[in-house]
């Protein structure tokens, strides 16, 4: 696990191509704390730089850049290759021979890329990836990225330059003062917690999509800004019912399920690190966690993290899971001013704005398990692959207001829409129905209405604000929504397109930020490419019937862990912020959203922010989901004094 540079100067003469490299290595050590190195091709104005955290192969056997043995290929490489020794006896099959230097999966990469190229290759590798490469033979630069966005990858072209990078920052140190604001990422951070790819928040930067790459000729600098991402795979998309093995048993799917799984485990558990599990106490971490468990060569560490606050508190289920295994079992319970420090930080941590505020507690539990291991492994992937949200049984459930005819359903959600909120509430109140988010409720379920088809309805359940609360709404468009399937249920379509939006953007940016801040690698058993394929040839009546997700990996889990210790409701990794933000927090939001800060910027819509705001202060509402990525927006702003500056004066 590590953090990849690289720099194309082209034609410019005179570039400090070592200075610049240092300077971008030099702000992702975290990413790799043990070693590092450069390479530089002064006559082409090429740059790439390697911050390494070891995991496997540890000497510098394992060292990049890395030069292929004919010195054609030299590369830069980020994450874990699963199967590279398969791939190794598949190259001695092929006749092809090496005289290894080491056991890295990097130079199994490298190898495989001089003899088969970067396409077979990409089509055979197993793991999560982003990697530059230098082909010699053809004279051009090639990045690629792993099929589900587990590892990061930005590029971008500005003061005549192409640069890459594992982070954000790196590409600030290059192109200081010349990157502008990117609206239309703003609103997606805004309306989602998240900016989809391929926008970052600047305009001159993009993040390389999951499964693809992308190639730039080295002496081609006139066509760099015209060259465009090419997709190397998909995941299967959802069948239509009639294409669906219905036939196929429960039994055997089960059978199948828990092979392949535990092969995904057994395939994550190399290194030559120690290696532990995060264990929320859930359907998914339990089964890795089992596995895990199973196979280890030793007791396998689990860590968690608690709340003193019991509606969020998980580490009370993790532990008795934990025992049952007999793992070796840690968990620390966080305080109010711990998570604070965290947040207050979070623009040092996550270099472009992200606020899906499970962020925070996923930065402490990495950092806690730092302590003991390099290497943990997690349940990521699972509620995408076996329909785990609960947006997935509200999409079954609400998409039958679709047969309502959509003039009918336009007028009665004006008339629900018309009545205030808090109207609601007294109008429930004389029903002796107490409930204080009622009006919210009834509003929600007005825009739901409103809904012209399952995409507008999946989007106004997902959405984290429906506030227009970015000024410049002219151009917004989500740069995902191609990516909506044509067949499946609404259920099966959501968790399809949350494989591909929602877990990338959202749940692997948050994992591998806050992991690799704590120099932590974090790997997805269940984002396994076998796995992936297997998964999404189920039947979804397997997966989701009467209003229940996970169904069959619930019943694999039953197997082996008993029904009592596991089952009990869905919270997800989640903070008690509304809380915090009225509480040691609030100095801190009250500053960041001074109304007369907000007005000189120019960008969000202060009048709107500032009701919030004083709303959600008052305790009157709670409006901490909507002002939380315009809280984050505001700290990441406020660290980055130049663009503030330009923004302050009329130049985005």
């Amino acid at each position: 696990m590590c953090g990849i540079v690289g720099i194309l100067a082209g034609s410019r003469s005179g570039f400090p191509l070592e200075g610049e490299l240092l300077s971008m290595m030099e702000s992702l050590v975290h990413r790799g704390p043990d070693d590092s190195g450069i390479f530089i091709e002064a006559s082409s104005g090429l740059g790439l730089g390697h911050r390494r955290l070891s995991v496997v192969e540890t000497t510098s056997a394992g060292s990049q850049p890395m030069v292929s043995s004919r010195g054609l290929i030299e590369v830069v490489y980020n994450g874990e290759i699963y199967n590279h020794l398969e791939l190794r006896n598949e190259l001695s099959k092929d006749g092809v021979e090496v005289r290894w230097r080491g056991h890295s999966d990097t130079e199994t990469l490298v190898e495989c890329i001089e003899n088969w190229g970067a396409r077979k290759t990409l089509s055979k590798i197993t793991g999560m990836f982003a990697f530059a490469i230098l082909d010699r033979g053809k004279s051009r630069i090639l990045l690629a990225r792993d099929r589900f966005g587990e590892k990061p990858l930005y590029y971008g072209l500005a003061k005549e330059t192409l640069g890459f990078a594992s982070e954000l920052s790196a590409l600030e140190v290059l192109f200081d003062g010349s990157l502008s604001l990117n609206t239309q990422a703003l609103q997606s951070l805004i309306k989602k917690s998240y900016i989809s790819e391929p926008n970052s928040i600047y305009r001159e930067i993009k993040k390389l999509p999951p499964a693809s790459l992308i190639e730039f000729e080295i002496s081609g600098s006139s066509e760099w800004a015209r060259v465009e991402p090419e997709s190397y795979w998909a995941p299967h998309p959802p069948l239509r019912p009639e294409d669906q093995n219905q036939g196929t048993s429960e039994s055997d799917v089960l059978i199948q399920l828990e092979e392949t799984l535990e092969k995904a485990v057994m395939s994550q558990l190399e290194a030559d690190v120690p290696v532990g599990a995060l264990l929320s106490g859930g359907v998914d971490s339990s089964l890795v966690c089992y596995f895990a468990q199973k196979n280890s060569q030793q007791q396998l560490m689990t860590f968690s993290l608690g709340f003193a606050d019991s509606a969020y508190d998980e580490a009370k289920n993790a532990k008795v899971v934990a025992q049952f295994l007999k793992t070796e079992h840690h968990e620390f319970y966080v305080t109010d001013r711990e998570i604070c420090e965290v947040a207050i930080n979070l623009p040092t941590i996550y270099s472009e704005p992200f606020a899906d505020s499970s962020q925070i507690p996923t930065h402490i539990l990495s950092g806690f398990a730092k302590q003991d291991v390099t290497v943990v492994l997690t349940g990521d992937g699972g509620d995408e692959l076996f329909a785990g949200y609960a947006r997935h049984v509200q999409m079954q459930k609400y998409a039958k207001l679709l047969s309502i005819p959509r003039v009918a359903r336009k007028v009665l959600s004006q008339t629900v829409l018309s009545v205030p909120e808090r109207t609601w509430v007294k109008l429930f109140s004389l029903a002796n129905i107490q409930d204080p988010l009622a009006g919210l409720r009834v509003h929600r379920g007005g825009r739901l209405l409103a809904a012209s088809d399952e995409i507008a309805l999946y989007q106004e359940l997902s959405s984290a604000s429906h506030s227009n609360l970015v000024l410049d709404q002219e151009d917004f468009s989500d740069p995902g929504l191609y990516k909506w399937p044509l067949a499946g249920s609404p259920a099966e379509k959501a968790a399809y397109f949350d494989s591909l939006t929602f877990l990338p953007n959202d749940i692997m940016t948050k994992v591998d930020v806050a992991s690799m801040a704590n120099s932590l690698e974090a790997r997805a058993p269940f984002l396994d490419v076998h796995l992936v394929d297997f998964a999404q040839r189920i039947p979804f009546t397997l997966k989701m019937k009467d209003g229940e997700g996970k169904r069959i990996l619930k019943k694999l889990l039953y197997k082996h862990i008993p029904r009592q210790i596991v089952e009990r409701p869905k919270s997800g990794f989640t903070l008690p912020i509304a809380r915090i933000l009225r509480g040691d927090l609030e100095d801190w939001a009250s500053d960041l959203l001074n109304p007369t800060r907000l007005l000189n910027e120019g960008i969000l819509n202060s009048p709107l922010v500032t009701k919030l705001w004083h709303e959600h202060s008052s305790a009157t509402r709670d409006w901490s989901r909507q002002l939380w990525p315009v809280l984050v927006f505001e700290s990441w702003l406020n660290e980055r004094p130049s663009l503030k500056c330009r923004l302050e004066h009329g130049t985005r």
